[in-house]
């Protein structure tokens, strides 16, 4: 399995507004998406993780949303992904056809 930081896969869409889940504990399989409401849900639902609010400033004017979780060291945001197939989970550039082509799922 390649890294994460491999390549982008040429003529498949690369998207700079990636969102990086840092609790995943195995840096090749990090759960990757480009939406705050999909992320919300991995968190609670992969690691048990909620928080007071999830958008705007929490108490004390801290940042809230990706911003404020990317400061607690949940998140890594932005980033560059790929998503090989419509709908699905985004990867770190590469992770996703590769993987495809090692099960032979195309």
């Amino acid at each position: 399995m390649p890294l994460p930081d491999a390549e982008p896969i040429p003529h498949i869409p690369v998207f700079r507004d990636g969102i990086c889940c840092l609790l995943c504990s195995d840096d090749r399989e990090r759960y990757v998406c480009r939406g705050r409401t999909a992320l919300m849900t991995h968190l609670k639902t992969a690691h048990g993780y909620t928080r007071g609010r999830s958008a705007g400033r929490i108490c004390g004017g801290a940042p809230g949303g990706v911003e404020g979780l990317a400061l607690d060291g949940i998140v890594r945001f932005p980033m560059i992904c790929q998503a090989v197939f419509h709908k699905t989970t985004h990867y770190q550039a590469g992770d996703q056809l590769r993987r495809a082509l090692k099960y032979g799922r195309f």
